[in-house]
């Protein structure tokens, strides 16, 4: 089988091992990853370029360099296929249940519609992403470095770090806590979560989050100015002298760190009526998709007898201890949502 599943994505909890994580190991760390890393540009214009053959397996001839066939992995096979208009999970689907000439047939019938150049970013012979020639890569290690020219190192700390070649999630958190807690006692702090992406799944972005110790849960604050910094892969390509635009971005924590502070004692000690506590468990159900075993999860977590007082800010601290239950991508998302309801709370 070349299509190649992309592994499970799970956050690293590195706060008890604080002393062996810094910003400069994990510059270390990147510069050996994106050493693998090598583009091809397939130019489709005159012809096309590119092919699926009998193993599935990618076939390109690049602008330099002779003809390559490479393993593909789900990602880059599915923009593959989005860049052609063809369903990826009915190819998928052909291929496994044995009927790989059906799969080739149906894939070779739209290549040659394709006229689009195109990136392919391959590493130990794994074609990892297929992209538009537009596509300006913001590989870890530079982005790493930008931040290390423009980040308080002492007084940001890498919390929680994900890191593989194709995706990058750092959360640093300013250990100075907040005149403000919890609900149940624990400190709360102030922090960045940096997170990018290789292969054409996200953006390059800073959010503001609140992060608590005790159970490693963050909240992240998209609105109210919570997004420091975002910039998609498109245009000019990454440099140091473009991303220092960071050193803006670290210079609004502090008014964040007060609005959060504002909106936590307003919201403290206000119990939500049954009614409304059952309002914001539905909105909750629903727009973070939950299931049933989830929901029972956060009604334990909320309420009399539970971890957090039935508050609109204990929904909030239940949510993203839930979160935690998650993969990577669902746990931000779900942050996020929390991190939405959390500046409403002043509405």
């Amino acid at each position: 089988m070349a299509i190649i599943n992309s592994a499970v994505e799970t956050l690293v909890h590195t706060r008890s091992v604080q002393e062996e994580i810094t910003l400069k190991s994990l510059m270390e760390q990147s510069r050996d990853m994106d050493k693998n890393w090598v583009n091809h540009i397939v130019d489709n214009e005159a012809k096309t370029n590119f092919a699926l053959n009998n193993e599935l397996k990618l076939v390109i001839q690049p602008v330099h360099g002779g003809t390559k066939a490479m393993d593909i992995t789900d990602t880059a096979f599915s923009q593959l296929c989005t860049r052609m208009g063809v369903p990826a999970k009915y190819i998928k689907k052909c291929f496994e249940a044995g009927k790989s000439n059906l799969a080739i047939e149906n894939f070779r019938a739209w290549e040659n519609d394709n006229t689009g150049n195109m990136l392919v970013r391959e590493s130990d012979g794994v074609a990892r992403a297929v992209l538009s020639n537009s596509y300006a890569p913001f590989d870890n290690f530079r982005v790493l470095r930008a931040l290390n020219y423009t980040m308080d190192t002492k007084r940001f700390i890498p919390t929680q770090v994900y890191m593989s070649q194709e995706k990058l999630h750092v959360r640093f958190v300013d250990y100075q806590p907040l005149p403000v807690g919890d609900g149940t006692g624990s400190p709360l702090y102030a922090g960045v979560i940096l997170s990018s992406n290789s292969v054409g799944a996200g953006s390059l972005s800073l959010k503001f989050f609140i992060y608590r110790s005790v159970c490693k849960n963050g909240m992240a604050i998209s609105s109210m100015g919570g997004t420091l910094f975002r910039q998609n892969h498109v245009g000019e390509k990454m440099t140091d002298s473009k991303i220092a635009v960071f050193n803006r971005a670290f210079m609004d924590i502090d008014r964040l760190s007060e609005m959060a502070i504002d909106l936590v004692k307003e919201n403290e000690g206000k119990r939500l009526k049954e009614f409304e506590m059952k309002m914001y468990l539905e909105k909750a159900r629903l727009g973070m998709k939950l299931s049933e075993k989830s929901m029972d999860k956060l009604r334990l977590l909320v309420g009399d007898g539970g971890t957090y007082e039935p508050t609109k800010w204990g929904l909030i601290n239940g949510i993203t201890e839930l979160a935690q239950d998650f993969t990577l991508d669902t746990r931000y998302e779900m942050e996020n949502w929390a991190g939405e309801l959390f500046t409403q709370t002043a509405a």
